[in-house]
């Protein structure tokens, strides 16, 4: 939103709409209202699976075309990155430790 005004304005389009007698608020509606449903609709692309399925695939893609080894995502906790010499496994906590448990 912000870099669409910032453009609009050091082109004098601003200048020119508040000339005209159209209020910032009303040129400012339909750029909050596409930007909303922008958000909306990448927030239901990713709930849905969609969008980490393909960063799966770009990632196995761009292993294969910098020939390193592949990475697992059968578990995504567990992920498996080869080096050289060695295997790394990374793991992830999933429900990390708060307390002690009341001790």
């Amino acid at each position: 939103m912000l870099v669409a005004f910032g453009i609009m304005a050091k082109h004098n389009e601003v200048i020119a709409f508040k000339a005209t007698g159209v209020s910032l608020y009303r040129l400012a509606v339909p750029v909050l209202i596409a930007s909303l449903a922008l958000s909306a609709a990448l927030f239901a692309l990713d709930y849905s699976g969609i969008l980490p399925e393909a960063n799966r695939r770009q990632d196995a893609l761009r292993d294969e075309i910098k020939g390193r080894a592949p990475q697992t995502y059968l578990r995504p906790d567990n992920k498996w990155i080869y080096g050289q010499a060695r295997a790394f496994l990374l793991q992830v906590l999933r429900h990390p430790i708060v307390g002690d448990g009341g001790r």
